[in-house]
């Protein structure tokens, strides 16, 4: 927690204390029955507020672009999440890959490369690729 200096502190209990100071003013000027009315007021209109403000406001704008139903890896060793993940996710690629397959058109999940992962949905476990492609070298013996 972060400290506060003591002039601060004192700053605010000063503030807190006229606050309660007017408020036990306004409460002996217009007296007991009037301030409940008013408190009451006061309390609807901040209640309806408060419970509307949801449905006023703008949805937030979800930093996913496309249908979240189409989740497509392409390449090797590519890895897409159609939700969060909790866990870690690496990729380990060494070696030269054919171009990655253009993303299908449909719904669905599709992982197109050599080692790729597609899901769905959330992941709660590591997601750990390595892919090597031996070079022409090795594979002509």
């Amino acid at each position: 927690m972060a400290r506060r200096s003591a002039r601060l502190v004192w700053v605010g209990r000063g503030v807190f204390g006229a606050i309660v100071l007017s408020l036990i003013v306004y409460l002996l000027l217009v007296g007991i029955d009037t301030a409940d009315k008013i408190a009451s007021s006061v309390s609807v209109v901040v209640a309806l507020v408060a419970l509307g403000t949801p449905y006023l406001l703008a949805p937030p704008v979800s930093d996913q672009p496309g249908d979240p139903s189409m989740i497509h890896a392409p390449g090797a060793g590519a890895v897409a999440l159609g939700g969060d993940s909790a866990a870690e996710v690496s990729t380990e690629v060494s070696g030269v890959f054919p171009p990655a397959t253009d993303a299908p058109t449909g719904p669905g999940v599709t992982a197109s490369g050599s080692g790729s992962v597609a899901i769905r949905g959330s992941s709660t476990a590591p997601i750990r690729t390595k892919v090597i492609v031996p070079s022409s070298e090795d594979t002509s013996a």
